[in-house]
């Protein structure tokens, strides 16, 4: 046998073990079938979530004990389920253009997203596809981090928020079919009645000879929002504040006081798991937030009278004469439907402005200051959940004309004000 011949025979012997690698991988992955999507619990502790319906494939996430899924796919002992929200992919840079609002990406070619790889720094090992057919072009996709991130192979990806269409990939015994109480309460809503439809209304036996009367219709009895449902409240308004100025901290130890407020128990198991969910998605919120803070700071680009307030602030902060002076904001979470009612006061003189405290109002009106340059006295305290300070005012004063420009500040209170 001649070297040729050899070396020949090494390769059709590796392409037929290649192929015959596609086709068990094939095999696998066609084994998962199409159901009719249901509702299902998490009942391991910390069920990996995969990129495949093998045990082969890499992790995408970890899913606590009691969280709910939506599953549409069963088979070879694995489930095929939605993305939980909050849950990241890649996608190639090269396929998308800058959003214009710089928090969003826009396909320029259709492309499918990958799954981001749990145990791997980066976009590294990062390879697999979601879903079977490109996202188009056009679609928008929200940014998680704003700079690309590296692969392996020198490309480089943004790491995205996943589309609805996302699905990954889990163990079917890490499940447990939810009941209609179970879905109810996740979804809020009533359950159906046995047997599917809506629940029958109660009906009245009519007496011989008696003239049926119009039954009055039960009244309504309007359920009170549960602290869950403001916060996942406050959550949605969070999201649609602008990154740099959105309130993820206050929200975070929202949730995390709910969360260990609430006792580890089976009861609770579900609840426990969408707070959990709901803080990992803030954190990762939050620390995109300090990536576009940070850049910004690189690049200071802020108005002459702004420069002006925060000499005013530094003049006062020199003399005490406030507990806190700042620009008066309103606050998505302590809107007082949400959450009590306090005002932001944030920080000036800087591209991007932090929050120094909150003003509870109590019977202040302070509406009508909003935006403007304040300076507060009253009862000051640290929040340990917040780790800011909370203040009960005796005088909020206006640092600011109506205009950009700030104004004198009056006299420093008298002692014991």
């Amino acid at each position: 046998m001649t070297r040729t011949t050899t070396i020949s025979s090494l390769n059709r012997r590796a392409a037929l073990a290649l192929g015959a690698s596609l086709v068990v991988a094939a095999g696998a992955a066609a084994q998962v079938s199409p159901v009719e999507p249901y509702w299902a619990l998490i009942v391991s502790p910390d069920a990996v979530l995969r990129s495949g319906d093998r045990e082969q494939y890499y992790p995408v996430a970890t899913l606590p004990a009691g969280q709910m899924v939506h599953v549409d796919g069963e088979g070879g002992g694995w489930s095929r389920i939605e993305y939980p929200k909050g849950t990241t992919a890649f996608i190639a840079t090269d396929a998308v253009n800058a959003g214009g609002d710089g928090k969003t990406v826009v396909l320029a070619r259709p492309e499918k997203p990958r799954a981001a790889r749990l145990d791997a720094p980066k976009a590294v090992g990062s390879w697999r596809t979601l879903g079977d057919t490109p996202l188009p072009a056009g679609t928008s996709l929200i940014l998680a981090f704003p700079t690309p991130l590296e692969d392996s192979g020198g490309r480089t990806a943004y790491r995205v928020m996943a589309p609805e269409s996302a699905r990954g990939y889990v163990s079917s015994a890490a499940l447990q079919r939810a009941t209609p109480d179970q879905v109810a309460a996740y979804l809020h809503t009533t359950p159906p009645a046995p047997g599917g439809g809506t629940p029958a209304a109660p009906t009245r036996t009519s007496v011989a000879g008696e003239n049926p009367a119009k039954t009055a219709p039960p009244p309504v009895v309007k359920r009170e929002p549960t602290l869950l449902d403001r916060l996942d409240s406050a959550f949605t308004a969070v999201q649609e504040q602008p990154i740099d100025k959105a309130e993820f901290s206050e929200l975070i130890a929202e949730y995390e006081k709910a969360l260990a407020g609430t006792p580890d128990e089976p009861l609770n198991r579900m609840t426990r798991a969408r707070l959990a969910q709901r803080i990992e998605v803030l954190r990762l919120r939050a620390s995109y937030q300090k990536e576009v803070q940070a850049m910004a700071a690189d690049k200071p680009d802020y108005s002459g009278a702004e420069q002006r307030a925060a000499a005013v602030i530094g003049d006062l902060e020199k003399v005490r004469t406030y507990d806190a002076v700042g620009r008066l904001s309103a606050s998505a979470i302590y809107d007082g439907k949400r959450l009590p009612l306090m005002y932001r006061i944030q920080s000036v003189g800087s591209p991007l402005p932090r929050t120094i405290g909150y003003v509870r109002p109590g019977s202040m009106e302070l509406e009508s200051k909003v935006g403007r340059l304040v300076g507060v006295v009253g009862q000051s305290s640290l929040d340990p959940d917040l780790k800011l300070k909370i203040i009960v005012p005796i005088r909020v004063d206006l640092l600011q004309a109506e205009g950009p420009e700030p104004v004198t500040p009056p006299p420093a209170p008298a002692s014991g004000t």
